[in-house]
């Protein structure tokens, strides 16, 4: 470019010029253009009441799933990303032990039901017979055992004699006479006294065991059977602590030489062994004894019942004999259910975690399920602005994703009571709902919603600049003409507008002038 300064220095008004529009130029950007007028006139109109808040969009339903009981996995027949209906399997636990458990608690179920519709049924007189034949067979079981019992009891007691005069016979002098005494020397006098006075009393016992033995007859009643049973047990007992007593009085054992204490040490080890075979012995008959009393008690009871005919509280017992087993085959039932992992909802499978043949853990998140659709926002709400807004409160959301252009419908469908504090502002959470389905959305979406919480039509409304305060009351300045004073007037203000205007309920109408700001 060539320079322009030859021509300014042959034409200085030129000069002169261009500053001057320079320096109009300046005042002109510095000023802001053209001044607005001082004053406005208040206008009748239409008033929304916004909120605006940023949110995130996430599935209306996002569900992550555990099982309630642990096992191992045997299928898994999706995969992330699958679309599921409400009911589809997920992932399911192998199910062998509650199938067989199940089985067995259909066949006691049908056992129970068989014997109740016999019992509804009635006895045949062929099973009356029967019952009584088993009876009598439990019975004389009974009566072969009380018989057995003397023999039981001999063999006992030779077995507790032999303990306590053969095995011990070193160990003692003068075995059988009042005054027993140890073979050997002890550090303790009274674990010395303790033997020997058990050793005494054990002689005396053996002697009138023998002579009870001998009155015990077979055919006794099974009242003196089971009471020769139980005495039989209590002197063997005794004649064990016999046995320890002198184990105790060899521990203490003075100028033994380490062979004799060995051969004394082998022959209590044979008496306890004695002594424990005849107890276990005397226990095992009269326990078989009292099992058998009690088969017979439940065939006589059996046989009673069918002779009496069903009594209703019977079939009532029957009855929830059989409740008690459709309970258990019902539980087992729900059992196997919690061994499938099914999806509550339509959606999509966002999350799995396990594979055939591990082993899941109880109420382990193993998978989760998003909705297909309805899809929702979730947004932080100033408490500021937290009392405008309220459930079913329509709102307008455009997405980052797709710009401002696309704007799409929604309304609040729930707040949540308690705060939520971000950065040190208490917030309130709100859910929206989209009002369609819109296959554009998806979870994550930044959302930009415009919550409409009031409108007002055919109002009185000024810019809100134009409204001042004062001790706690709003007022508007109405203009007078240039050469008055400006009127300061109280006005009762109403709905904050979303576009800056102020509803005024009172105090001023339509066409009034009011200044815009306050004068200089």
């Amino acid at each position: 470019m060539k320079s322009i300064w030859p021509k300014i220095k042959r034409r200085p008004w030129l000069a002169l010029g261009t500053v001057a529009v320079v320096i109009a130029a300046g005042l002109f950007l510095f000023r802001g253009g053209p001044a607005e007028p001082a004053t406005i006139r208040a206008e009748r109109g239409n008033l929304r009441e916004e909120v605006s808040v940023t949110g995130k969009t996430k599935a209306h339903s996002e569900i992550e799933l555990a099982f309630e009981k642990s096992g191992r996995v045997a299928r898994v027949p999706v995969a992330v990303g699958d679309r599921i209906a409400a009911g589809g399997l997920l992932i399911s636990l192998n199910t062998a032990d509650l199938a067989a458990d199940l089985r067995e608690a259909e066949a006691s179920l049908a056992s129970q039901e068989a014997k109740l519709a016999e019992l509804i049924r009635g006895s045949r007189p062929e099973e009356i017979e029967a019952k009584r034949s088993e009876l009598a067979a439990a019975q004389q079981d009974l009566v072969n055992l009380y018989a057995s019992t003397p023999n039981i009891l001999q063999t006992a007691y030779a077995k507790a004699e032999q303990a306590v005069r053969d095995y011990l016979d070193d160990l003692f002098t003068n075995d059988d006479q009042t005054n027993v005494q140890l073979s050997f020397s002890t550090a303790s006098s009274q674990t010395k006294i303790n033997a020997e006075v058990a050793r005494a009393v054990a002689g005396r016992s053996l002697a009138e065991w023998q002579t009870e033995l001998a009155a015990l007859m077979p055919n006794d009643a099974g009242a003196d059977q089971e009471a020769a049973l139980a005495e039989g047990s209590a002197r063997l007992i005794q004649y064990r602590n016999l046995a320890n007593l002198t184990s105790d009085a060899l521990l203490t054992a003075a100028g033994l030489s380490a062979s004799t204490q060995n051969s004394y040490q082998s022959d209590l080890n044979s008496a306890r062994v004695n002594l424990n075979t005849a107890l276990t012995s005397v226990s095992d008959h009269n326990q078989e004894i009292g099992s058998q009393k009690i088969t017979v008690d439940r065939i006589r009871h059996e046989l009673d019942l069918k002779l009496a005919g069903t009594a209703p509280e019977v079939l009532t017992a029957q009855r929830a004999a059989v409740l008690q087993a459709e309970a258990r085959v019902q539980s087992i039932q729900v059992q196997l259910g919690k061994t499938s992992l099914r999806s509550p909802i339509d959606g999509i499978v966002t999350r799995l975690e396990a594979s055939p043949g591990e082993l899941v853990a109880v109420n382990s998140v193993v998978a989760a399920v998003i909705s297909a659709a309805d899809y929702e926002i979730e947004a932080n709400i100033p408490e500021a602005d937290i009392a405008k807004v309220t459930v079913g409160d329509p709102a307008e959301v455009t997405l980052d994703a797709y710009g401002e252009v696309e704007i799409f419908t929604a309304k609040v469908v729930q707040i949540d009571p308690a705060e939520t504090v971000i950065e040190g502002v208490s917030t309130y959470k709100a859910s929206l709902v989209f009002a369609a389905d819109d296959p554009r959305v998806r979870p994550g979406l930044t959302a930009n919603v415009n919550i409409l919480t009031d409108v007002r039509n055919d109002v009185v409304v000024v810019p809100q600049r134009s409204v001042f305060a004062e001790n706690g009351s709003r007022y508007v300045l109405i203009y007078r003409g240039p050469a008055e004073e400006a009127e300061k007037r109280i006005v009762e203000v109403g709905l904050r507008g979303a576009d800056g205007n102020l509803e005024i309920v009172s105090g001023l109408t339509a066409d009034e002038e009011i200044l815009r700001s306050q004068p200089e």
